[in-house]
């Protein structure tokens, strides 16, 4: 059996990614590491954060904190103990769905930063460099890990949706690729949102209706949509969604199956987590053998001449 550490950005990701590893590769241990999630380094333009890495006196960043939280997992021992594999998983967001490669160089840059700490002797540098390349891995969901659960027909039904409405998407188009269809949602403002009204100016700032606040992008953002679906007017939020119960029991009960298909080229960045995961472990997904086309940005099979994670 072997011990994989879970890193996440996200309470959905927190509470329900083991359970879902637990079925796809049963016998193996998942664990959730830390108190909770950490933050996301996706939550703005992975341009912004490349260009000030660089400057005098910088800070550091989310990227840097998720790669010492690894570090820290991959090389630390208890009772002779430790993690065979440690999985950073983070929504890519829709602020970087076009340049999946520079949110990637902005955590090969933190993998440097971090073995370039002045209180590393060579020894330690080496061996932490050595355990970062042959345990760590780096995966993204993209745009975020709500596009799981609509690959799954019977996902938006486990995340609450009652079973009238039912989810419209763009037909044809690869999940990781998230449309909606529906006219509807398109039109769809805070008049229906009863609770959210009666609320204070301050308050509403802090319980933002998701399809609202989304504006024009929300067509292609499936946390919103799910939000729609589970539309409450009595909640604050306007909606019954949540992602650290509703989305987690969603997320451990993907049929893993349908969510990844026959198809070879289907969602290439799970398939690249699902692959990385298989070879780390030694052992093919409980759903048989799974034909690799994944996301070059993240697939264990078109690494760079210098790798610095098992999959970057």
């Amino acid at each position: 059996m072997a011990r994989v550490a879970l890193i996440s950005t996200g309470h959905m990701e927190w509470e329900g990614l083991g359970p879902a590893l637990d079925r796809l590769f049963p016998g193996n241990e998942f664990v959730a590491v830390g108190p909770g999630p950490l933050d996301s380094l996706t939550s703005c333009d992975a341009h912004l954060l490349l260009r000030k890495v660089n400057k005098p006196g910088r800070k550091d960043n989310n990227a840097d904190r998720l790669i010492q939280r690894a570090a820290l997992e991959a090389m630390k021992s208890k009772r002779g103990e430790r993690f065979d594999l440690v999985v950073i998983v983070d929504d890519l967001e829709l602020e970087n769905v076009a340049h999946p490669d520079v949110v990637c160089n902005v955590v090969r840059s933190a993998v440097d930063r971090h073995l370039a700490q002045a209180h590393f002797d060579p020894d330690l540098r080496s061996r932490t460099a050595e355990r970062l390349r042959a345990a760590v891995s780096f995966h993204l969901a993209k745009p975020m890990i709500e596009s799981w659960v609509f690959a799954d027909s019977s996902g938006p039904t486990n995340a609450g949706v009652p079973p009238e409405r039912l989810a419209r998407l763009q037909a044809g188009l690869d999940p990781e690729d998230f449309a909606t269809d529906d006219p509807t949602y398109d039109a769809a403002n805070e008049s229906l949102c009863a609770c959210w009204l009666a609320l204070s100016a301050a308050k509403q700032k802090n319980h933002k209706v998701q399809w609202v606040a989304r504006g024009n992008e929300r067509v292609r953002h499936p946390k919103a949509y799910m939000a729609w679906l589970c539309l409450d007017p009595r909640a604050k939020t306007c909606s019954a969604y949540r992602e650290s119960s509703e989305g987690a029991a969603a997320l451990s009960r993907l049929n893993w199956e349908e969510v990844l298909g026959p198809q070879r080229d289907r969602m290439p960045f799970l398939r690249s987590l699902i692959d990385d995961l298989a070879d780390g472990l030694g052992q093919e997904p409980a759903i048989g053998v799974l034909h690799i086309t994944g996301a070059p940005e993240t697939c264990r099979l078109t690494l760079p001449a210098d790798p610095c994670l098992r999959n970057l």
